[in-house]
């Protein structure tokens, strides 16, 4: 532990604090990596300029945020703090105690200037908040830097100590092109939103609208060879994609500034590659993503991370440049309630793959039925699109969709990443239908931008409703009252066709003698209603579904079933055991419930064999293939022979 400030170093923060020419004084965070292989960081905190009394009766308090923007859950990031330690400028120890689970509050005695010091244990990977070995440093702010009372608005620096030979990448800048290892923010909300990758790492850059685009790559595990052209060439697409949406039109005659639509003045790609790492979190000029090595052998095998890319990048404008009241300013103390995550998440859903599409970089015919119909098809047979609105799953984000999953989760609750994307296809198709193709969601998210970027509160949903009516000139009463506030089913076949397309249910395969009918010709497939994990020769049951037979026959999570019929399972084999089952069929149940044999009866179930499928109409009036066209931003099949293929 440091004891003494000496009085170079006191000098040296004072003068990096005056490059930013801010008051109150800059907090100085001190990053030691000395010993990065046992996956520790130790922090120092420089204060200086305190009130003489600035938390009551001599106490400062300091906070370790309980969450990480971008993702809605607490994730209790002090539980990885091993010690904490205060004292004054001259050394002398400050009584520390902790007052919360992520506060400690320490007792000043009045001094002006002190320092904090702490340990920190970083080996969170997966959710992208701190990792730390023996080839880098991931430090995600909001589980690394303690906020001190009373200095949220201050200037930050931070001075990075680590390894010669590793390399700094972060949104935040360095104070000088010749220190790369100081780096500043504005204040902590910046801080927090700007992660800092060092270490040994790929690295390279691309320009759109004249501004820098860096890609920045640590790889976990053994190091693939990167076709960093491709690779700048297919990101380059996506921003220019996403950044036409938001660029100011422009008039016959007129050319847009360069930099139309963009409003950063650099952009970091940060990257994690290595076995089992997938998701991505926004920030507010950099993004962290991680994927698997395989991901950069090959156009086609980066498809899904050119998803998340899109996904990340348009992240960029919708919830970081524009945020609904409710997450800003953000409360690093406790849940963010909104209602609006089905925009913010589900909207930016929306528009990852479309931005795919329309950049030459998935094929229409897949986003239609990978995607969209995929997507629409998963939504319509989820029991839980009854029983919570979109609405309401924003709201409860943080007790339901992020926190840990349940066996009732499939009963009630819906995804509003994926039904939100779907509400926001179902609000694009409205305004085209209802302005003729002259106005889209891409307007609304334009005009949103314009309006509401750094707005210091965040806009309403009352304020988002007024931007889409406005937009699409006419009210927008029943989408909002049923689709975002309501559990109605969405209403897909009165307006798909305005983009060119209808949306119908579909056999999976020929008719089959051996099974029962409906009135429209659909097999009868049976239908039980559970979903279930091996357990020796038996099955034990992971959720019950609210729309089958199981459900009110009164099976539960966690029965272990063992015979049907008086036949004992082989092998785990539930699906071989209701093979000669048929719909309406009486079946016996042989389950343990806590160790104790039990027997129940009910009548089997049905459901269709078919699936809902978005699919072009056959014979498109003008105005829907111009729609289609603007939409997707690819011509109608058929009307560009010259198009080539993706390898």
């Amino acid at each position: 532990m440091r004891t003494v400030i000496h009085a170079a170093i006191v000098t040296a923060v004072a003068s990096v604090a005056s490059l930013v020419h801010a008051e109150p004084p800059a907090t100085t965070y001190r990053v030691i990596l000395d010993e990065p292989q046992t996956q520790s960081v130790r922090i120092e905190v420089e204060l200086t300029g305190l009130d003489e009394n600035p938390g009551g009766d001599g106490g400062l308090d300091l906070l370790m945020p309980t969450w990480r923007p971008g993702r809605y859950t607490e994730n209790d990031h002090a539980n990885g703090v091993r010690w904490l330690r205060a004292t004054t400028a001259r050394g002398r120890p400050l009584e520390v105690r902790k007052v919360d689970k992520a506060t400690w509050r320490v007792r000043t005695e009045g001094e002006p200037d002190i320092s904090i010091e702490y340990d920190l244990y970083a080996n969170d990977l997966n959710r992208r908040t701190r990792h730390v070995d023996d080839t880098h440093a991931f430090l995600s702010g909001s589980a690394v830097f303690l906020m001190p009372e009373g200095r949220r608005d201050a200037p930050c620096i931070i001075e990075l100590e680590a390894p010669q030979e590793w390399r700094v990448a972060s949104g935040l800048n360095a104070v000088s092109e010749r220190n790369t290892r100081v780096l500043e923010a504005a204040n902590y909300d910046v801080l927090v939103d700007s992660p800092i990758e060092i270490g040994i790492h790929e690295r390279d850059r691309f320009f759109v609208g004249g501004i820098p685009h860096e890609i920045v790559i640590w790889f976990a595990g053994p190091k693939p060879e990167v076709d960093f052209d491709r690779l700048k060439e297919d990101f380059a697409k996506i921003v220019e994609v996403q950044r036409a949406i938001f660029a100011p039109p422009t008039r016959p005659g007129e050319t847009a500034p360069e930099d139309a639509g963009m409003h950063y003045d650099r952009y970091v790609f940060l990257v994690h590659a290595g076995p089992g790492l997938g998701g991505g979190t926004e920030h507010l000029n950099s993004t962290i993503m991680q994927t698997r090595t395989s991901t950069f052998r090959s156009r086609r095998s980066a498809g899904g991370f050119y998803g998340l890319t899109s996904h990340e990048m348009f992240h960029t404008w919708n919830v970081k440049n524009f945020r609904p009241r409710g997450i800003t300013p953000y409360n690093y103390a406790g849940p963010n309630y909104t209602t609006m995550l089905w925009l913010c998440e589900g909207g930016t859903s929306y528009y990852d793959d479309l931005t795919l599409v329309r950049a030459g970089l998935l094929e229409p015919d897949a986003y239609l039925g990978s995607a969209l119909g995929r997507n629409i098809h998963n939504t319509r047979e989820a029991p839980g699109r009854l029983v919570q609105s979109l609405a309401d799953a924003s709201f409860d984000a943080w007790i339901k969709f992020f926190a840990e999953r349940t066996p009732d989760s499939v009963n009630s609750t819906i995804s509003f990443y994926t039904k939100g994307a779907l509400a926001c296809l179902l609000l694009d198709c409205t305004i085209r239908e209802a302005t003729g193709n002259s106005r889209s969601l891409d307007d609304v998210m334009r005009l949103m931008n314009d309006r509401y970027a750094g707005a210091p509160r965040g806009y309403t949903p009352a304020e988002f409703r007024g931007v889409c009516e406005e937009v699409a000139g006419v009210s927008l009463e029943r989408f909002f009252r049923d689709a975002i506030h309501g559990t109605e089913t969405l209403w897909f076949e009165e307006v798909i066709g305005t983009i060119g397309l209808e949306l119908s249910f579909k056999p999976n395969g020929p008719p089959d003698n051996g099974h029962a009918t409906d009135d429209e010709g659909f097999v009868l497939l049976p239908y039980l209603g559970i979903d279930t994990n091996p357990n020796g020769d038996g099955v034990t049951v992971r959720s019950v579904r609210a729309d089958g037979p199981a459900y009110q026959a009164g099976i539960i999570a966690d029965d272990e079933i063992v015979a049907i019929n008086d036949e004992r399972l082989e092998d785990a084999d539930l699906a071989g055991a209701l093979a000669d089952i048929h719909p309406g069929d009486e079946l016996t149940i042989e389950f343990s419930r806590f160790g104790r044999m039990r027997t129940l009866t009910l009548r089997m179930g049905a459901k269709r064999d078919g699936r809902w499928t978005l699919t072009r109409v056959n014979d498109p009036t003008d105005a829907q293939r111009s729609a289609y066209e603007s939409w997707l931003g690819q011509p109608w099949p058929g009307e560009d022979d010259d198009e080539g293929d993706d390898d």
